[in-house]
């Protein structure tokens, strides 16, 4: 993730006019909430509602939960000089883009993505590199080139194919149950899989955990 030092954005002028070190202490305070590196933030304010210069110094209260990336900071809260601003705060991250226009069902090949750096505006997504969507992936339905390829836009490629062995693991306590069988279908994890004992034709069901992996149903025990 590249970062930046917490600057003040122009915003058709009606920005509120805070010192960078003082923008800085409000950045930090924000990234102790998120859990992030302060010079990971960017930051957006609003319109102050006062137009006292406030000093690098100043005393400030951080309310809000962030819901968007929206605080309102309060600056010298226990004086008759309070003012508000609303404040907005984002981190930069990778997101896969559309390099041309996507169609539903369609399956996803290294032309069709691009990586952009971003602003999410908000609380830190979670999204690991690695489960960024990417060749493989399939769309559930149209984005027109430029716009962000996300969950559940796109779905990452299945965990089991159909065809493939897949090992039905069942345990309780210290008793352990595997068996193989042959998926009839694909399925994601966290999906009900169907498949058939090799060799037979018993029936079997269960949820998919990993690739190659799935928890065997209780009525299928």
């Amino acid at each position: 993730m590249m970062g930046l030092s917490p600057l003040l954005l122009a915003t058709r002028g009606e920005q509120a006019a805070v010192p960078r070190t003082l923008a800085g202490r409000v950045s930090e305070r924000i990234a102790s909430v998120w859990s992030v590196p302060a010079r990971a933030l960017r930051l957006e304010w609003g319109h102050r509602s006062s137009t006292t210069p406030l000093a690098a110094d100043a005393p400030f209260q951080l309310l809000g939960r962030g819901t968007g990336g929206w605080f309102v900071v309060v600056f010298d809260p226990a004086t008759p000089a309070a003012s508000a601003v609303r404040v907005r705060a984002g981190l930069e991250q990778p997101v896969a883009v559309a390099a041309r226009p996507l169609v539903a069902g369609q399956t996803l090949t290294p032309e069709d993505l691009s990586e952009e750096v971003r602003v999410h505006w908000g609380a830190p997504a979670g999204t690991k590199l690695s489960e960024m969507p990417g060749p493989g992936w399939e769309m559930r339905r149209a984005l027109a080139a430029g716009e962000a390829v996300t969950a559940p836009a796109a779905t990452p490629p299945p965990d089991v194919l159909a065809g493939e062995s897949v090992r039905f693991e069942w345990r309780t306590g210290e008793v352990e149950v595997s068996v193989v069988g042959i998926a009839l279908h694909a399925a994601r994890r966290g999906e009900r899989l169907r498949a058939r004992l090799e060799e037979r034709p018993t029936r079997l069901e269960g949820t998919v955990t990993a690739p190659g992996r799935a928890a065997l149903r209780t009525e299928a025990r």
